[in-house]
């Protein structure tokens, strides 16, 4: 029986996967480099590399404490002028809100989870959010997801994850929590063998979380 909900933030619950990629992409720019759509995709989202890793890929002398900088001031210009809610998340927190808690566990920094929950009016369905600051290492570490089940107050086995991108995916699995995989456009192209469910929105997942509560 499933009794709580954990869901990722970037490209689950928001469009900002989008926001952070742009983000990137012009902090390198002004730094004199280009970092093409599917370099992201692939070793920020799908693998869930730091800024350090990918500094080292590219065989790159940047300090990646300035290429956050800029990147930081780009996401919140972002953030205010374009931030947009997946689709049917709405449908998706109403439905469950009062039936099982729900908890957000991002990779995010806290000031901005707490901003994206507020302005998109979703702060009121959740328990808790958990960040990047909250735990020491990020996904495919299973850390997150794991912190958000014992603050539920539950078993990792009665939660479930709704995540975007392979790194959460592979989180969950190894956490021993199942997991509906809702790919994007930014991770249609990952491995989500590991997922417990793989549906195309969170409209579908709805009637599969459904029946494990009822179960």
């Amino acid at each position: 029986m499933i009794k709580g909900i954990i869901l990722d933030l970037d490209g689950l619950i928001s469009d900002t996967e989008r926001l952070h990629m742009k983000s990137f992409q012009k902090a390198f720019r002004e730094k004199g480099m280009e970092i093409s759509d599917d370099f992201y995709k692939k070793h920020w989202i799908q693998i869930g590399y730091g800024t350090e890793d990918v500094l080292k890929i590219l065989g790159s002398d940047l300090e990646a404490d300035d290429i956050r900088a800029i990147k930081n001031i780009h996401y919140e210009e972002y953030l205010h002028s374009d931030l947009q809610p997946m689709p049917y998340i709405y449908d998706f927190v109403k439905y469950f809100y009062g039936r099982v808690p729900m908890a957000v566990a991002s990779a995010s920094k806290g000031f901005d989870v707490e901003f994206i929950l507020k302005a998109l009016d979703l702060d009121q369905y959740m328990e808790f959010f958990l960040a990047a600051d909250d735990v020491k290492k990020r996904k495919p570490d299973p850390e997150v997801w794991l912190l958000a089940a014992k603050k539920l107050g539950l078993k990792p086995s009665e939660c479930i994850t709704l995540e975007d991108a392979e790194k959460g995916v592979i989180a969950s699995a190894l956490g021993g929590i199942k997991c509906i995989a809702i790919p994007t456009p930014y991770t249609a192209d990952n491995d989500f063998s590991k997922a417990t469910y793989i549906v195309k929105n969170l409209k579908e997942a709805i009637p599969i979380i459904d029946d494990l509560i009822k179960a």
